[in-house]
């Protein structure tokens, strides 16, 4: 219980009063509904069937033609981030954009369906990966040439003495060789059996203990901004801890060794409690 308040108290305080305090701005509403934007582009762009009043309402939102143009299945940042998208109409119809989606949703159930695994599946199919590299440094302050020509500064201060090519090779063979700790799918699977395991030995403090975890990965199966394997890097550092509960899970709170379950052992266990019969 500790640890979970432990974790939701400054989560709550970060995101809340400390964000407000330092002027940061929450993140915008077509973040938080990147599913359904992903559902209703998606009946748009196989011709599906939506009433005239919806339509009019998407077409507000991002006129459809160009979502047939960005729609992406696996990501809705084509959509969200296309030029013409309309945040401010979204944010001030949030009301009518929820009527809309439920509505669509009813007369194209496959439709939504389908979309919906497309867009979660990396969050829980094991055959699926989102792991990329970019080059060292991050874009700051892009500017225009006088031709015209976005140019981006690369806050790279190892340009020089590591190379990209070099950062991927090392990268990429690390990620290969530990594979299933950066497979999305494979974490939150082995989140699942460490809750099943926490259910099927009562360990209530185990099972509050997972919550946040379980809270994490419920919320990108409802409203997954994207697939990227960062939203689920909490659940990667909880690997440890997930693999020191699971040792301990069953024997009271004490660690379990092959020694203790093996065939000796218990052998050795019967002739200690066995007392020879006297015999007259």
């Amino acid at each position: 219980m500790y640890l979970v308040l432990a974790t939701v108290l400054p989560a709550l305080l970060i995101t809340g009063p400390l964000c407000s305090a330092l002027g940061i701005q929450k993140a915008h509403f077509a973040e938080a509904v990147s599913i359904p934007l992903q559902q209703m582009a998606r009946v748009v762009a196989d011709d599906g069937t939506i009433s005239e009043a919806d339509t009019e309402l998407l077409n507000a939102i991002l006129p459809l033609e160009q979502v047939k143009e960005c729609y992406d299945e696996t990501t809705p940042n084509a959509v969200k981030f296309a030029p013409d998208f309309n945040d401010a109409y979204l944010e001030s119809h949030k009301g009518e954009f929820f009527d809309a989606w439920l509505r669509t949703g009813l007369a194209n159930p496959g439709t939504y369906l389908r979309a919906w695994i497309a867009q979660t599946a990396t969050f829980w199919c094991v055959d699926e990966t989102t792991w990329y590299l970019s080059a060292p440094g991050y874009s700051l302050d892009p500017y225009l040439t006088d031709d015209d020509v976005i140019v981006n500064i690369s806050n790279n201060h190892l340009a020089g003495i590591v190379s990209i090519a070099d950062f991927r090779a090392v990268t990429l063979q690390a990620v290969q060789a530990l594979g299933p700790l950066f497979n999305s799918g494979f974490l939150a699977w082995f989140l699942l059996y460490a809750l099943l395991v926490a259910l099927c030995t009562k360990d209530k403090r185990m099972v509050l203990a997972l919550v946040p975890a379980l809270a994490l990965w419920g919320c990108f199966l409802l409203a997954a901004p994207s697939d990227d394997f960062r939203y689920m890097l909490g659940i990667h550092l909880m690997v440890p801890l997930l693999i020191a509960f699971l040792t301990v899970a069953g024997n009271g709170g004490q660690a379990v060794f092959l020694a203790d379950i093996s065939p000796m052992a218990d052998r050795k266990h019967l002739d200690d409690e066995h007392v020879p019969l006297n015999r007259a």
